[in-house]
């Protein structure tokens, strides 16, 4: 049953080849709409669905390619004999995203150019402005300064019941059901007057479509009111009444069809609230399969589909109108050096927790089902999306890393599996080999998973590490971690980067990072008074310290209220050019004069190089904000180790990214000694080099 379409591709006229799948692909047209209170994105189907392959060549030249088809009659390849081709040019691109093959704790480019990620998570509005949201408030922009992101790509709903456009009343998040199926095991039930409906359709104006439902109704009744319709309705509306597009269906009937016909107004591009309705009924219930609007041609013939996720077997397709979103998202980012870590699944969704080993519907809802394993349905349908996201997006230098579900269980073998099989799959799948990673929920459990040579091709490690739910104490013998947001980062980096003592030999995302109450996961609300962002400020330098891990902040909101994104571009302004990636650099471990001085940073021995960051001690985001007077500091910085010589000194300051100045210092056999270049109350950063 169904089919493979795949694209051979050889440089080398087939002495060895990459094999790419294809996918199915739907056009649409993108436009902005205002009307009854909404402010959406709107997506039009243009044209029927085609196939379509993306490959990124790794190598300019000549290329060779076949089209491979497999169904149940066999396999086809096109053309029959001989080759089509196309020739790929040379690129200025960087490349795809990696670990560095000479110093574990960090990524690089294909081209061996170090990756300095550096980042949050974020989220969509997708109800509500969709992408125009980032268009017009100019977020592409900000985040150029920021260029790592954590996102949910499992929260559009390209697969599976989470996150659905679909809603419902009495503060259901779904109404699946495996008593009765058309299309799949799972339909969506009705009973008890439930209502669900859907906002925002797109319609064009003045325009015919053919609304329709295919329906089961089991033994419905009423009236509750006498002298009213009842049973299961379809209505569209703009806000101001209901237009009924169906009679009201009761009683009972087998499988049939519901529907009826929709005309749009002039100047409507949505359908408000498109809804499916049991109404005035004192029991029984209706089961729903697919729900559908197309546009009515004429003589029989119908246009594309207009409705988002209109069948309930929500893992046998994937959704079209997000894929395209997503496609939109990626070649934004790539466009401006930005880099996604996905999120791809989500572990509690009610269908893939609710079919057994066969693929049949279990009441018992259970995560193990979820995690599956080889040869089992649910793997099976997780396979086949896994082989969409290589296909659609396997090209994107913008991907960073597919990361499989946010926060598994950290200490169950089947995740683990289920991890290692999503990661192999994709490596085989993707000529660009992009990284591959998963979450817990608590713990990083180095000797069981992260580091255990058993799950080889999971790529990174990733924590999740709030001050209310990490394993280190928050008080340290420098201070309190949720009081000094650049202990925070650095307390967990040197204690799980790579080379740490309870590191994985691979480079560590903390994938969510919080500072938060000790025992309550809300971000501290003193944080707010922060307007200047001493705190990011702070978060965002401390990652110079030599533990390696990359740190992405959970809540955003103050970011986007203060407008902080730039305070993340100095930092990457620093590091251009620092090739941390080279095997060469350890910690600097350099000696301030006073106490009160932190200074942190690597040096390269073998090159001549270092570079730090000096901070006043006193200088945190909890001072700040209880007017904590800071006393200026100046002093000296001792760097051992380095070659004697003269070195170049830039002085840099952190909040524009600018050199203060530049002088020549000479080291001496007991080490390069600096002196800053005035009193500090905050910090400043130095680059040396051998001249």
């Amino acid at each position: 049953i169904g089919v493979s379409w795949d694209c051979l591709f050889s440089l080398d006229n087939w002495e060895t080849a990459f094999t790419v799948p294809g996918f199915l692909y739907q056009g649409y047209t993108r436009e902005h709409h205002t009307a009854i209170g909404m402010d959406l994105e709107t997506l039009y189907p243009q044209g029927k669905p085609v196939w379509k392959v993306r490959f990124a060549p790794p190598i300019a030249g000549p290329w060779k390619y076949r089209i491979r088809i497999t169904d149940a009659r066999g396999t086809f390849v096109h053309p029959s004999t001989g080759d089509l081709a196309f020739s790929c040019a040379p690129s200025t691109s960087k490349g795809f995203v990696r670990v560095s093959p000479t110093d574990s704790r960090y990524f690089e480019f294909s081209d061996g150019s170090p990756f300095t990620g550096m980042g949050t998570n974020e989220g969509l509005d997708w109800e509500f402005g969709g992408l125009f949201t980032y268009d017009l408030d100019n977020r592409w922009a900000q985040w150029g300064a920021a260029n790592f992101f954590r996102m949910w790509m499992s929260g559009t709903s390209l697969v599976s019941s989470m996150w659905l456009p679909w809603r419902f009343t009495q503060n259901r998040s779904t109404a699946l059901s495996g008593d009765t199926g058309y299309s799949g095991p799972f339909s969506t039930k009705l009973e008890n007057n439930l209502i669900m409906w859907q906002q925002g359709v797109p319609v064009r104006p003045n325009t015919t479509y053919r609304i329709q439902a295919i329906v089961r109704v089991v033994g419905v009744t009423g009236p509750a009111t006498v002298g009213q319709p009842f049973g299961l309705v379809i209505k569209a509306s703009q806000g101001g009444g209901d237009t009924l597009v169906t009679p009201y269906l009761n009683a009972t009937t087998d499988w049939a069809i519901l529907g009826g016909s929709y005309t749009s107004g002039s100047g409507q591009y949505f359908i408000g609230w498109l809804t499916l309705a049991m109404e005035n009924t004192t029991g029984g219930a209706v089961y729903i399969d697919t729900v559908s609007i197309r546009e009515d041609l004429g003589g029989g013939l119908l246009g594309p589909e207009m409705l988002r996720k209109g069948n309930p077997n929500y893992h046998l397709y994937f959704d079209q109108a997000h894929s395209w979103d997503w496609d939109y998202i990626l070649d934004q980012c790539a466009a401006r050096d930005v880099y996604l870590k996905l999120i791809v699944l989500e572990k509690n969704e009610y269908i893939y927790n609710h079919l057994d080993a066969a693929g049949n519907y279990t009441p018992t809802g259970d995560n193990n089902n979820f995690y599956s394993a080889p040869n089992q349905a649910v793997r099976r349908y997780h396979a086949y999306f896994w082989r969409y996201l290589a296909a659609r997006w396997g090209y994107s230098t913008a991907l960073h890393s597919w990361e499989l579900l946010n926060e598994g269980d950290p200490y169950n073998g089947n995740h683990y599996n289920q991890a290692e099989s999503f990661a192999a799959l994709m490596h085989a799948l993707e000529p660009s080999r992009h990284l591959v990673t998963t979450s817990n929920w608590h713990s990083y459990p180095t000797t069981d998973f992260w580091g255990n040579p058993l799950y080889p091709d999971v790529d990174y490690g990733d924590i999740h590490a709030y001050i209310s739910t990490g394993g280190l104490n928050v008080v340290q013998p420098e201070g309190r971690l949720d009081e000094d947001s650049a202990l925070y980062t650095k307390a967990y980096s040197v204690n799980y980067g790579a080379y740490s003592l309870q590191g994985a030999g691979k480079p560590i995302v903390r994938g969510e990072a919080g500072i938060d109450y000790v025992g309550n996961q809300v971000e501290r609300t003193e944080m707010a008074a922060d307007t200047q962002g001493v705190w990011l400020h702070n978060f965002i330098w401390g990652q110079i310290n030599p533990g390696g891990m990359y740190d992405l902040y959970w809540w955003i909101d103050n970011i986007r209220r203060y407008n902080l994104w730039p305070l993340f571009k100095p930092y990457r302004d620093f590091l251009a050019g620092i090739p941390l990636n080279s095997g060469r650099y350890v910690d600097a471990q350099a000696v301030p004069s006073y106490s009160r001085l932190r200074v942190w940073g690597q040096k390269d021995v073998v090159a001549a190089k270092a570079h730090l960051w000096i901070a006043n001690l006193a200088h945190t985001w909890w001072n700040v904000v209880n007017g904590v007077a800071i006393a200026s500091i100046g002093g000296t910085v001792t760097i051992s180790g380095l070659p004697v010589g003269t070195y170049s000194v830039e002085w840099w300051d952190t909040y524009t990214g600018a050199i203060m100045s530049r002088q020549n210092v000479s080291a001496i056999a007991g080490g390069l000694v600096l002196t800053l270049p005035q009193a500090i109350t905050t910090d400043v950063a130095v680059k040396v080099s051998l001249v």
